[in-house]
């Protein structure tokens, strides 16, 4: 009975030691942007292995497992491929993972690869006819007034270093509009819209009130979509 016990324990064991080796995040065929994270099980790497990484067949750099996150719940190795810092297009790639052996005793010796292929989309490509929205126009003759803010900010990011980018306000504006709709036929609408004053304007440790008489409309001609077709802006 006794032996029993320790085969059997050995055997579950070798078992739980050895999981195969193959890339579980993403799927074969997703479509993925930024920051991509690439998981593959933590028991599929033997003492002393590393990984190889390859992006469409060309050696990227190899990482040993203490390197990478790990995500211990679900018992994964999380490898980071970042497409924007690494400028990569916009389509169909390759991601290739190699487990190699470790260096005690020899050469290091490949024991198995796991590939898929993914669509990078960082860009938004809209149709050439344009995105449609649904906009619920009003009647002629009715004023809508709103509130705007623009905030204008600036960012610093050192690529590659693994420091968080820093973001600054420069300033922000915030006012009253309003949107009139003068006409709206055949699918074409006319409207205008003007600051209402007075405007604030805020940056850090200051802010300035405008205001004046100098705020004139400005005419658009637009369609079903919200394109704008034509455009006039008098100086007040």
């Amino acid at each position: 009975m006794n032996r029993l016990i320790v085969g059997l324990w050995l055997i579950f064991g070798v078992a739980w030691a050895q999981a195969p080796f193959t890339i579980v995040r993403p799927l074969d065929g997703a479509r993925v942007r930024e920051t991509v994270q690439v998981r593959f099980p933590i028991r599929s790497v033997p003492q002393g292995g590393f990984i190889g990484v390859s992006i469409d067949g060309k050696f990227v750099e190899a990482v040993a497992p203490a390197s990478l996150r790990s995500d211990r719940e679900r018992g994964h190795y999380i490898y980071e491929w970042n497409t924007k810092a690494r400028n990569v297009p916009d389509g169909q790639h390759t991601i290739e993972l190699t487990l190699y052996s470790g260096t005690e005793g020899g050469n290091p010796r490949v024991l198995a690869r796991s590939s898929v292929r993914v669509i990078v989309e960082n860009e938004i490509k809209p149709p050439a006819g344009g995105i449609r929205l649904q906009y619920r126009w009003l009647p002629p003759g009715k004023i809508v007034r709103y509130n705007m803010t623009y905030t204008v900010k600036e960012s610093t990011e050192i690529q590659y270093s693994g420091l968080t980018p820093e973001e600054n306000t420069l300033y922000e504006l915030r006012f009253k509009g309003d949107l009139n709709v003068l006409d709206w036929r055949n699918n074409l609408g006319l409207i205008s819209w003007i600051v209402f004053p007075p405007a604030v304007r805020g940056a850090p440790g200051q802010y300035e009130v405008l205001t004046g008489k100098n705020f004139a409309p400005v005419y658009q001609e637009v369609e079903s979509t919200g394109r704008v077709r034509y455009q006039n802006a008098r100086i007040g």
